[in-house]
């Protein structure tokens, strides 16, 4: 028998934001208790009305906010959580935060004659994080079955630019200055549960979170030294991809 520790957890009521650019969410950092700490074993959490068994490779790195958005994609009353996988960059900044300023020297065709290009320096400000996408299925597995899966999931960074600022060669800056497409790879063959365990199916799940926010832009000419802009406008960029199991009875 697999053994499993218990944690406690601790959360308040929050309002998850779906719509773009809708009420900012606040950041909870992760509250997992564990009264046994073992890399080899699950953790039990019990909230938002479900059951939560969270394992080893995930612990950690799941927020209360993201617990809250997968217990209201399920239909199940308890939830594995499998895997978090999360993108490397600082797309994972945190409410309200700033990012460092990016200068990027683009060559353009600036307004004025005697500019060869512009030198943008781009700031990102977070105002909503955790936010969910529509969760995607990934495979349903019978009791005592398995199911092969080799299949890749993307989530794209999205901006906007004024055509005014593309004219000035902008849209490059921007782009380079967020984290691009995030891909979660699946190559591994999936089992469901036990024929005695009392569950028909696993259907196993994966749900894709993004930042949204604005940024602002402002340019120096080379080789005038003259200011353009500020520019300013939206985005949205992945964060990670959290992969979960209902066990169907």
């Amino acid at each position: 028998m697999k053994k499993i520790k218990v944690a406690t957890l601790g959360f308040s009521a929050l309002l998850l934001a779906t719509a773009p650019l809708a009420s900012a969410q606040t950041n909870i950092e992760p509250t997992l208790t564990p009264l046994i700490q073992s890399e080899t074993q699950d953790t039990v959490v019990s909230a938002y009305g479900k059951k939560f068994i969270i394992s080893p490779s995930a612990e950690g790195q799941i927020t209360d906010e993201e617990l809250e958005a997968i217990s209201m994609q399920a239909t199940s009353d308890e939830i594995i959580i499998n895997n978090v996988y999360t993108s490397l960059n600082d797309n994972n900044l945190r409410l309200g935060g700033a990012s460092p300023e990016r200068e990027n020297n683009n060559v353009i065709s600036p307004n004025a004659w005697y500019d060869l290009s512009i030198k943008w320096s781009v700031t990102k400000f977070v105002k909503q994080t955790d936010t969910p996408l529509q969760a995607k299925q990934i495979a349903t597995v019978p009791a005592g079955g398995t199911k092969k899966i080799s299949t890749k999931y993307t989530t794209k960074s999205s901006f906007t630019v004024s055509g005014s600022a593309k004219e000035k060669g902008l849209t490059a800056a921007v782009e380079s200055n967020l984290t691009g497409d995030l891909t979660y790879t699946i190559e591994k063959t999936y089992t469901g549960p036990s024929i005695d365990s009392g569950y028909v199916s696993y259907v196993f799940w994966l749900t894709p979170f993004v930042n949204r926010g604005t940024w602002t832009a402002k340019g120096t000419g080379v080789p005038s030294g003259d200011e353009y802009g500020p520019y300013n406008g939206s985005y949205e960029e992945p964060t990670k991809f959290v992969e979960w199991t209902q066990p169907i009875k």
